[in-house]
């Protein structure tokens, strides 16, 4: 077990061989960042615990100084990531806790929501289908808090192309074309 204290004000507890970070260590960094966890050639790599001076914190899986693996992403304004990374970037399958109380399940393509999913939001009603850029995209179906109900095709979050909105009530479906969140009904 080593100590080495930096001239910046970087400190380093831990295990050293041949003058390298390895196996268990502390790194503190003089702007208030802090690493727990395991290292492998100078670099973050295995499990461990980077906290970040502004309050972000990830927990999981290191490789070569990136997250990479499964890990949990705790954001300061309250939101939380918990799935799988690539090269530090959220890129698989996971789940996406909004501060809000939203909550995505499903794909991450460089730390966008991407591929499929399903969106549930605070308010109850939910969003299954096809992303893309974080917003519903392609193919889906929105549930709607108060029962009703849309299946179609969906352009950047909007109901836009083929689709059909059933109601809760007696009110008569709404099948069709569909462009910007509004129905264009067919002329006679």
């Amino acid at each position: 077990m080593a100590t080495i204290n930096y001239p910046n004000g970087d400190q380093y507890i831990g295990e050293i061989h041949e003058g390298e970070y390895i196996g268990s260590g502390t790194l503190l960094f003089a702007n208030g960042d802090k690493y727990v966890g395991e290292f492998k050639n100078n670099r973050y790599h295995g499990v461990g615990v980077l906290t970040y001076a502004g309050g972000d914190r990830y927990e999981g899986q290191f490789e070569s100084g990136c997250y990479h693996g499964r890990g949990t992403y705790f954001y300061a304004n309250g939101d939380k990531y918990n799935g799988v990374y690539e090269n530090d970037r959220q890129h698989g399958r996971g789940m996406f806790n909004f501060a809000n109380g939203d909550v995505y399940i499903g794909d991450f393509e460089d730390d966008k929501i991407q591929g499929e999913g399903t969106l549930t939001f605070a308010s109850g009603s939910k969003y299954k289908g096809q992303f893309e850029n974080g917003q519903p995209h392609g193919k889906g179906i929105y549930l709607y808090q108060n029962g009703d109900r849309y299946t179609g095709d969906f352009i950047n979050g909007e109901k836009s192309g083929i689709g059909t909105k059933t109601y809760a009530d007696d009110r008569p479906a709404k099948k069709g074309q569909w462009n910007n969140g509004r129905f264009i009904p067919t002329k006679p």
